[in-house]
């Protein structure tokens, strides 16, 4: 009989949890406690051998149901969003060449189906360099600002992304300037305020101790 396979999460916020038992989904759309992102776990879990991602979903909903008495339920809200467009600067961004795999280095051609462009934070600020598809900069923007970004620059096959800008909240120094003045200068890009209507997961109870195996 083949060997199961272990899942382990060490110091994992149960928000993550959360997330991972309702498919493909993004932190601004669970609404629940605030300890859902402060509390943290270490999780293990075994599961059959070539088990899928989408079969791992139930699993962990399952296990939220049964070791944290969680109910929840999916209610459609209108929230705050933004939507990246091209700006009139001077600045536009660079198609990739054809040839483009060889900036992407050690990557095998199975892990180049969405570029290789890698999105970082250091010290002095946030970073997104490589190639990529415009929807991997929208999905990269999403998780950064923590709400709905769509994309309307109408922009299709890979890009070469060199974008570096520091927290909104920081002046601009030597490092770098704040995300939107960056998109402008670096990309030729900008975002533009809106609202859109998000499928959110409503926590409607959840135990903050769960019970044993």
């Amino acid at each position: 009989m083949p060997e199961s396979t272990n899942l382990v999460c060490s110091s994992c916020p149960v928000s993550l949890l959360v997330l991972g038992a309702f498919g493909p989904a993004q932190h601004y759309q669970i609404v629940g406690p605030n300890w859902l992102d402060t509390d943290l776990l270490d999780s293990a879990a075994r599961v059959p051998p070539n088990t899928t991602r989408e079969q791992i979903v139930p699993m962990l909903r399952t296990m939220l149901e049964q070791r944290f008495h969680m109910a929840a339920h999916r209610e459609p809200r209108e929230m705050p969003a933004a939507e990246l467009v091209e700006a009139k600067a001077a600045v536009r961004l660079k198609k990739a060449p054809d040839t483009w795999a060889p900036i992407c280095g050690h990557l095998s051609a199975g892990d180049l189906d969405n570029g290789c462009a890698v999105w970082s934070y250091s010290g002095s600020g946030f970073t997104f360099n490589g190639v990529a598809r415009i929807e991997t900069l929208v999905s990269a923007l999403s998780l950064h600002l923590g709400k709905p970004v769509r994309d309307a620059t109408g922009l299709t096959g890979f890009y070469e992304f060199k974008l570096a800008f520091v927290p909104d909240r920081a002046t601009e120094t030597e490092f770098g300037v704040p995300l939107e003045k960056a998109l402008s200068s670096q990309l030729g890009l900008k975002l533009q305020s809106g609202k859109s209507r998000v499928d959110m997961i409503v926590i409607d109870h959840i135990d903050r101790d769960p019970t044993g195996n």
